[in-house]
């Protein structure tokens, strides 16, 4: 995925209406690579559904593909939460 962290989130939120935001714990190098470790996934109550293997898997993927453009990646990442925003 291409392009800057906020232009990342917004398309993270427009894919997943009901996801109210979420919270990245680490960026972490693992033999494979890179992992990313999520706390706090928030879905809307209406929605009748929980963070579901397909979210958590585009999550960590979009993040993962940003993570590989940005040698500051984990930096801007890890101890932060993220939300749509709130016009």
């Amino acid at each position: 995925m291409k392009g800057n962290l906020d232009s990342t989130m917004q398309a993270l939120f427009a894919r997943w209406p009901a996801l109210c935001g979420f919270a990245v714990e680490e960026l972490r190098s693992v033999p494979n690579g890179r992992q990313i470790v999520f706390r706090d996934v928030a879905i809307q109550p209406w929605a009748g559904v929980h963070p579901s293997p397909e979210l958590m898997s585009d999550l960590a993927a979009s993040l993962l593909d940003f993570a590989d453009e940005s040698d500051q990646a984990a930096e801007e990442l890890a101890g932060r939460t993220f939300a749509p925003s709130i016009h």
